[in-house]
């Protein structure tokens, strides 16, 4: 999974939206949006403030879905964590 797909599940699952991110970030909420549909890339420097300003937990879940694909981790849902939630398994 890239990192756009991976910020994107990551940001609905912790009930981050643009504004709080873009705070933390220092950048404009609008370019998060334009970033997060896909209408605008970003540079190295904004992907690193991006994702640096994530809470720890929300860092970590966004790395796995990343990893998910080379197959080195696993989601599974959990039944006791809330809706939609999943678990990391290494």
């Amino acid at each position: 999974m890239n990192f756009r797909d991976s910020l994107n599940r990551t940001m609905n699952l912790y009930e981050i939206n643009n504004t709080e991110l873009g705070e933390w970030a220092g950048i404009a909420a609008r370019e998060i949006s334009l970033y997060r549909r896909n209408k605008k890339g970003i540079n190295d420097t904004t992907l690193y403030k991006l994702f640096s300003a994530l809470p720890s937990e929300a860092k970590a879940y966004c790395v796995a879905l990343m990893l998910i694909e080379e197959g080195k981790v696993q989601l599974q849902t959990d039944p006791s964590l809330k809706k939609g939630a999943e678990s990391i398994h290494a």
